[in-house]
């Protein structure tokens, strides 16, 4: 390294040639080899290209291009101080605003149709940093986006200069969103509309959105099982003239805790009334075989929190199945609708119902 780049500096504003246009870019240091008088430059483009730029961290890698420059017209420790000169050198064609002659360079555009972007704008400042932002990187023009769904702004410290004009005008500084997941190096989102940059906070959303898809899903399926068992209990009822049980006084079910799961219990234990009550309700319930049929009545009666907390023996400081009255109700439930059923056939369904229960809900 010469020292027309001190080691000190992290970017160069480095003039080069393109396939016969004359670029003026903002470079890291370590892209550029100045005794070779070349500059690596990788093949992304847009906000992904910016990125890497601004990180400063990537090495060149085989598959980028390399450019003869023609030479280095100043390094900067910052990138925003880069992105002032850089405008500088735009507007006066020179970077250090003297009066000396015009050096004929222009920026690098590439020729595409315009498109509007969304930017709500709350001052002369931010019009100051969005004219900085676009002489360095062209917004896609697939889709209308908000400036804040990319890390487009440019980040200032106490004692940094401030892009100097006409009416001293300071540049809005915007607290910086986590940074996109670059999922390839070429990636090109005005190549691909249906392709687009997530965060990790973005991922975790999606999935927490999803869960409640699914619960919100697990509650109608049990509304419509009840819905159906009322239906059921109706008709078999008016072709006998017989009056409707009451199901209003059954307690809330699915059975969601073990405090509830002792009250309910105790209700059973109270009346053997309430028990062939439970059993009419859970007669109901569907299922094509005597298998389908325990687990749909089990979901009936046992929350997700719950079916964590409970095996056959109460192994582990879990409740014990045996002992419960809700066993024989389920016994007796399934074999109102299945004649055949034995104890083991139900008993073997039920233990594998609570044994693989979601490990994700025991410390619900």
């Amino acid at each position: 390294m010469s020292s027309q780049i001190d080691k000190a500096k992290k970017y160069s504003i480095v003039q080069f040639d393109s396939s016969g246009t004359k670029l003026v870019e903002i470079v890291p240091i370590i892209w550029i080899e100045e005794d070779q008088k070349e500059v690596f430059w990788p093949l992304c483009k847009g906000s992904a290209l910016k990125t890497m730029v601004k990180k400063c961290e990537i090495v060149p890698l085989p598959s980028w291009t390399s450019h003869t420059f023609e030479k280095i017209l100043g390094s900067y420790g910052s990138f925003h101080d880069a992105c002032l000169k850089l405008k500088q050198a735009e507007d006066t064609s020179n970077i250090e605003s003297s009066q000396e002659d015009d050096i004929g360079i222009r920026r690098g555009r590439r020729v595409q149709k315009k498109k509007d972007v969304v930017i709500e704008s709350r001052d002369s400042s931010s019009d100051s940093e969005l004219d900085l932002d676009n002489s360095l990187f062209l917004a896609p023009p697939t889709t209308q986006i908000s400036e804040d769904q990319f890390d487009i702004t440019i980040e200032s410290t106490g004692d940094q200069p401030h892009p100097p004009d006409e009416n001293n005008q300071q540049v809005a500084v915007v607290p910086e969103i986590p940074q996109p997941v670059i999922v390839q190096e070429d990636f090109d989102v005005e190549q691909d509309p249906k392709l687009f940059l997530a965060t990790a906070a973005d991922t975790a959303d999606i999935k927490s959105l999803i869960e409640g898809i699914f619960e919100l899903l697990e509650r109608q399926a049990e509304d419509i099982r009840e819905i159906k068992a009322a239906i059921h209990t109706l008709r078999a009822n008016s072709q006998g003239g017989n009056l409707l049980p009451d199901y209003s006084i059954i307690p809330p079910l699915p059975i969601a805790g073990r405090l509830e799961l002792v009250a309910f219990e105790d209700w059973l234990k109270s009346s053997d009334s309430h028990k062939k009550l439970l059993i009419s309700y859970l007669s109901t319930t569907g299922g094509s075989n005597t298998d389908r049929n325990t687990r749909q009545v089990l979901l009936k009666l046992i929350g997700g929190s719950l079916r964590c907390q409970i095996n056959y023996t109460g192994k582990g400081n879990k409740v014990a199945l045996e002992n419960l009255e809700i066993l024989k109700i389920l016994k007796d439930s399934v074999r109102t609708r299945y004649p055949v059923a034995n104890d083991d056939e139900i008993l073997g369904t039920a233990k594998n119902w609570f044994k693989y229960a979601p490990k994700d809900r025991e410390d619900q």
